[in-house]
């Protein structure tokens, strides 16, 4: 070999991998038609991918998993949204199944269902058993899935299970919430097995105790889900939680805009009859000249009080979660007003010079210029 060649690879090293079967010229999607997406529930539960639904104990993850999978199993509706006639795995490490069952009696009379129709719905309860699907035994090194992960994966491929459910990610989960590298591998496992499966997999976690985010852990949480939602109590413009409601929102998703109504509102959810249901939202109005001036004054009070009394943050950027409509059509007050009054009532808020865009940190928020200056706030201004 000349000396001016070096080898890619040295005898006895592993060789470099031949990725030619994974390069795809965009010149081969001509003329193909993409698949319509076959979402479990549409916007929501996305199918061959890991969903993350986030939210405090006792607030009802585990009672909407297992109203999504009877719904499943008819093909009913689930908080008013479709769902995909499916088979479904539900592994519940947290409940007994003494105390699914009464659960599940409601949620039958609730869909007017018995047990017959629920022969493709299966479940693991807490018998005290190991529930560990996925470990991670080296500090900088990747994961691997155990056991009993390998058996529930085998029952579903053999059952034309679509759906499955994994209550919670602090049980199923052995490895360190807070490493990246753990929390990487592990969702990037999960996936794969979706997409293998073309299933939907819902892995249910907790917040923090200080809820300072609406995931545990690290943002390689959000960061490695492609979908995830956030099971949480609306609150009202004074920073209190309105009792007995909650809001299912999309908290990300690379597949819908960003304006879809489950990103911006959400589902409000109240209990009634032993069961979460949909609360009946006001339709909304298109406001005439005068209503969209009073609107105007209303967003510049409620903003002077959010930032100056509550400490609320207001972006200009639509993709973030602060974005100020976006902020305000999750507040109850505010559902009446249609999507497209509320951002041209910023337009020309912003233009009027009535609401000012100012730098803190890199990002563009919003105040009114008598407000408090934002902490790190700079002297840009728009």
């Amino acid at each position: 070999m000349p000396n001016n060649i070096v080898p890619l690879y040295q005898p006895g090293q592993t060789p470099v991998e031949n990725i030619d079967t994974r390069i795809t010229p965009l010149i081969d999607w001509w003329g193909i038609q993409p698949e319509i997406p076959d979402d479990i529930v549409p916007g929501l539960i996305p199918r061959r991918m890991v969903t993350l639904l986030a939210g405090r104990a006792g607030f009802g993850k585990s009672f909407l998993c297992q109203m999504l999978m009877s719904a499943a199993a008819v093909g009913a509706d689930w908080l008013g949204q479709p769902v995909c006639q499916c088979k479904s795995l539900g592994l519940f490490s947290e409940d007994p199944a003494d105390r699914m069952q009464p659960r599940q009696d409601v949620i039958c009379k609730h869909y007017g269902i018995d047990y017959t129709s629920l022969t493709d719905v299966s479940v693991i309860t807490n018998d005290d058993g190991d529930f560990e699907l996925f470990s991670c035994f080296r500090r900088f090194g990747p994961g691997t899935p155990r056991t009993l992960w390998k058996k529930i994966e085998l029952r579903c491929i053999e059952e034309g299970k679509e759906l499955i459910i994994l209550d919670n990610a602090q049980n199923v989960f052995s490895g360190d919430q807070n490493n990246p590298l753990h929390v990487n591998s592990f969702i990037r496992y999960f996936n794969s097995r979706a997409r293998e499966l073309n299933a939907a997999v819902v892995l249910l976690c907790n917040p923090p105790k200080d809820r300072s985010s609406y995931f545990t852990g690290i943002q390689r949480w959000e960061d490695s889900a492609r979908n995830t939602l956030s099971l949480q109590a609306p609150k009202d413009m004074n920073g209190k939680e309105i009792d007995g409601e909650f809001v299912l929102k999309i908290e990300k998703s690379n597949y819908i805009p960003y304006n879809h109504p489950l990103k911006r509102k959400g589902i409000t959810l109240c209990w009634e009859n032993d069961i979460l249901v949909p609360r009946d939202a006001e339709e909304p109005i298109m406001l005439d000249t005068l209503g969209k001036l009073d609107l105007q004054a209303r967003i510049v009070k409620a903003i002077t009080h959010a930032t100056d009394v509550l400490g609320w943050k207001f972006a200009a950027d639509p993709l973030s979660p602060n974005y100020l409509p976006g902020k305000l059509a999750g507040q109850r007050q505010w559902q009446h007003v249609s999507w497209a009054d509320l951002v041209s009532a910023l337009d020309r808020l912003l233009s009027d010079g009535k609401l000012i865009k100012v730098c803190v940190r890199d990002a563009w928020l919003i105040r009114a210029p008598d407000s408090q200056p934002y902490l790190g706030e700079s002297n840009s201004t728009l």
